[in-house]
């Protein structure tokens, strides 16, 4: 064996003995399989590098993903709620419309909105002893708790004198700056392409009044908490006025300068009250249904555009299916027996 092979077999080095163009010197190439070319080692550590690099790019991307994902209902997380806005029922009386209506309002208004239930002992533990609501609690996305012990709610004057206290929104709502007042004689309607978020511009939005060209109906109405405290820290509510606290909110926070009141126009987009509007965003009648206005109910097309349009609105009517019958079918329904199973 020549010294050139034992040479290559030792040390994997092929010695070229041809001279080239600067003066004869040796040139040494790595040997591969003894074909002369470029090792395998360097492509194959480049190749791995690059794999890996992939692999993190990809599990980073997917973490970002799943922590920018909106997720609504049972499964909403508590690290996409935002606690600076939160829709509100207060209600002390029982009601069958608590937990279907609460659940309509989850599904409907935007994932990052916490609810909050304040109540009578009797309303809050019926509400929370629901298993879908009870989910939903446990993710923080639901709160109900008693209204404070010397806060008692039975009537609008009391409903007026709490909204209108420095004390609720510093302690009882706190750290809230938009809330969704909503009661069970409202609905959002889930077939309108309009959601509560953009609305948040405003002070107060609301269903537009007959007799107001700002403002709207707090039956359900967005409103922004530091301009209410503004109105607070220079006028005070005073439980003699006769207006309720939708009206005089509204009212007297344009008065002070607060100029971000939702004017009628843009409102009819928002709801329905007392006024008629083309698909709006929600519905607000009045006393749990029974109350109904002629501009929304008054003929049969509008209730058949209103039932099309916003089904939901069904859930609170005070509806008796006996209307629907003819005279002769009551007698005609109390023979009837019921069948039997064999």
């Amino acid at each position: 064996m020549s010294a050139h092979a034992t040479h290559r077999r030792k040390t994997g080095y092929t010695l070229a003995t041809s001279e080239d163009s600067h003066g004869g010197k040796h040139r040494r190439s790595r040997d591969q399989g003894g074909s002369g070319g470029r090792s395998r080692l360097p492509t194959a550590w480049r190749i791995f590098s690059i794999l890996e690099l992939l692999v993190l790019i990809l599990v980073l991307t997917a973490r970002h993903r799943d922590a920018n994902d909106e997720v609504t209902g049972p499964n909403a997380r508590p690290s996409l709620l935002d606690p600076t806005k939160v829709a509100l029922m207060i209600d002390s009386r029982p009601s069958h419309l608590h937990v279907p209506l609460l659940l309509h309002f989850v599904s409907v208004v935007p994932s990052e909105w916490t609810f909050l239930f304040l109540g009578s002992e009797a309303t809050v533990d019926s509400v929370k002893r629901t298993p879908a609501v009870k989910r939903l609690v446990d993710t923080g996305k639901i709160e109900a708790r008693l209204l404070p012990a010397n806060v008692t709610i039975t009537n609008a004057k009391q409903l007026s004198k709490f909204l209108t206290m420095p004390w609720t929104y510093r302690h009882v709502l706190h750290p809230a700056e938009h809330i969704l007042v909503y009661q069970t004689d409202s609905i959002l309607c889930a077939n309108s392409a309009r959601s509560v978020n953009e609305f948040l511009s405003w002070s107060w939005v609301g269903a537009p009044f007959t007799f107001m060209k700002y403002g709207g109906n707090g039956g359900l109405s967005l409103r922004r908490v530091s301009s209410i405290m503004s109105l607070l820290s220079q006028k005070s509510y005073d439980p003699r006025d006769r207006r309720p606290e939708d009206v005089w909110l509204a009212a007297e926070m344009r008065n002070i300068g607060i100029d971000d009141i939702c004017p009628r126009d843009i409102a009819k987009g928002w709801g329905s009250s007392s006024m008629y509007s083309h698909h709006p965003m929600s519905y607000h009648t009045g006393k749990n249904g029974k109350l109904l206005s002629e501009a929304q109910f008054g003929t049969v097309a509008l209730r058949e555009e209103l039932y099309e349009w916003c089904p939901e609105i069904k859930m609170h009517l005070d509806m008796d299916v006996a209307s629907a019958f003819t005279r002769t079918c009551e007698p005609k329904w109390a023979k009837m027996q019921p069948i039997r199973d064999e």
